[in-house]
């Protein structure tokens, strides 16, 4: 087997490309408003990769899915995609360092709590159906507290999937190579 396969940098490269086209596919294919693995990937990106390119992984995405499902509002779009680059510092923070279930779990929860935020705002900045005015912008918040509740979901469910298949993937690759290294 190629030596190269056996560096972890380039399991994480396999990893997080396959992540990558998982998470255009899981937005493209019928699924509940909101819930979807581009904030998990967003904090995944920001666990694992350089700094200065994880925020690419997920506005990557967010382009081909957008690409092929439709764009939509610009001003809209501006404030998701503003959404899921900060994502990725919180993944960064809170989670390059040290990873548990705790820190993944309240990186869920913060990560929807700030798309929450971050895109209705977007949403009532373009005029799209809510006036531009206090009563519009609380009307906007009320009215998007249902897909908040599917964004967290959908965050937590993908979290542990993608921090967890990583995982998987990174304990059966140590123990293929315990086992190369003792039949030598």
């Amino acid at each position: 087997m190629n030596e190269d396969m056996h560096h972890p940098s380039r399991i994480l490269t396999i990893v997080v490309y396959s992540l990558i086209l998982f998470t255009v596919l899981s937005r493209l294919l019928p699924h509940p408003y909101n819930f979807t693995s581009i904030g998990a990937l967003s904090l995944f990106a920001g666990a694992f990769l350089p700094v200065r390119v994880a925020w690419v992984a997920p506005i990557f995405c967010l382009v081909v899915s957008d690409a092929v499902g439709g764009f939509y509002n610009p001003i809209v779009m501006f404030f998701v995609y503003l959404c899921f680059f900060i994502n990725t510092f919180v993944g960064t923070y809170f989670l390059q360092s040290k990873r548990n279930i705790i820190r993944i779990t309240g990186c869920g929860f913060l990560a929807g709590f700030i798309f929450y935020i971050i895109s209705n705002f977007g949403m009532w900045l373009s005029g799209l159906g809510y006036p531009l005015t206090l009563q519009g912008l609380v009307e906007c918040y009320i009215n998007g507290l249902p897909y908040l509740k599917h964004t967290i979901s959908g965050n937590l469910f993908y979290s542990y999937f993608l921090f967890g298949i990583y995982q998987i993937v990174l304990l059966v690759h140590q123990q293929s190579l315990s086992e190369t290294s003792h039949s030598n």
